[in-house]
């Protein structure tokens, strides 16, 4: 299998993960029971923005962009969104660490 190839399958592999991420976002949206109570789209919003925050290629993709292209205020807010998604992995990675033992 050629290079180009193998590039090609990862590159629809990480495409077809953030579809995923994208669809479980709105699923969970569309069968929490709040929903039932009120329909707010900036919930959707959010979810979508954690879901998609959640998927390490692409944050790492989007950050090289903005380094690349974005102004200075794009940039400091990847920083601290980076750091906050770092943040609440290392959290959750050591709950789950108590937890275990």
């Amino acid at each position: 299998m050629s290079d180009n190839t193998k590039q090609m399958i990862k590159l629809m592999h990480d495409k077809i993960e953030l579809l995923a991420v994208i669809q479980m976002s709105i699923i969970e949206y569309l069968t929490d029971d709040d929903r039932r109570i009120s329909n707010e789209p900036s919930d959707l919003m959010a979810r979508l923005l954690a879901g998609t925050l959640s998927h390490d290629k692409l944050r790492s993709d989007f950050t090289e962009f903005l380094n690349e292209l974005g102004s200075d205020d794009a940039k400091l807010t990847a920083i601290s969104m980076n750091e906050m998604v770092n943040d609440i992995i290392k959290d959750a990675k050591q709950r789950i660490a108590k937890e275990e033992e």
